[in-house]
This record gives structure tokens, sequence and C-alpha cells, in this order.
């Protein structure tokens, strides 16, 4: 609780519309974001855990910087775990391409799965990333 309240601290009230709508829409997310992390078995120690990882990719020309919340072993491969207070498909597509190009390149191999969790919905988008979503964002303008 610590630890949301340090971070939700930076949201500024008046985004909302009363005072009544920003402690609903934070209760509502720390209530999801607690039901994720605690459903949740876990069979391996995760791989990373808030890692902010950069690589140069020569291809597109620039430097492409990501922060892998959460990835954890699985039994063939990896899983990426995306937590966001709101999500749109539009940017999940561009993170599953934008993940799969970086993984392909530094790790020479895609996860077997990313999920992408909706702290305002409470939704969990799954993904199976594949080659074409690396020629998909190596192509990304």
């Amino acid at each position: 609780m610590e630890f949301i309240d340090d971070h939700w601290s930076a949201i500024d009230i008046r985004q909302f519309e009363s005072k009544n709508h920003y402690y609903i829409a934070l209760a509502n997310m720390t209530d999801h974001l607690l039901q994720f992390l605690t459903s949740a078995k876990i069979e391996y120690p995760p791989l990373f855990l808030y890692e902010k990882f950069n690589i140069n990719i020569e291809e597109l020309g620039t430097e492409l910087s990501l922060t892998f919340e959460v990835a954890e072993w699985s039994s063939n491969s990896f899983i990426i775990k995306k937590y966001l207070v709101d999500t749109h498909e539009e940017m999940n597509l561009l993170f599953n391409n934008m993940i799969s190009v970086f993984c392909e390149k530094t790790f020479g191999q895609l996860p077997e799965r990313m999920e992408i969790f909706s702290l305002m919905e409470g939704k969990i988008e799954t993904y199976i990333p594949t080659l074409k979503d690396v020629s998909d964002g190596m192509e990304y303008p």
C-alpha cells in the first residue's frame, strides 16, 4: 500500500471529475492490482523484476528503451507481464511488436506469451508473439 501511495501521489487530483472519482479510481486500480498479483501461481522465480533495458536497433536507426515490470520463466521460454493503468488495442499491439523486436534481437527468441494487465478495467490481454510481430515492429515508423 505504501508503494501505491508513493506512486499514486504523482497523479494530480484535478485530472479527475471530483475527489470522489479520484478515490474510486484509486480503489479500483488498487483492487485490480492486488487481485492480479495474488491470484497468479508462481512456479519459477522472476527472470526480471522491474528492469529497464536499452538496445540499439540498427535496422531502425534508433535506440529502444523498455521496462519489464515482470518477466517469468516458463516451461518452454519466458512470459512477459506488463501492468498499465489503462490500455487500448493500438498501444497493446505496438507493445507486442516492440517487445517481439527487443526479445528477438536481445535474446534470440520470442517470449512464450505476453500479458498486458489493465489496472483500470481489471482485464488481461494475452498475446502470443510471432515472427510477423517482429517484422511489423521493424516496419513501425
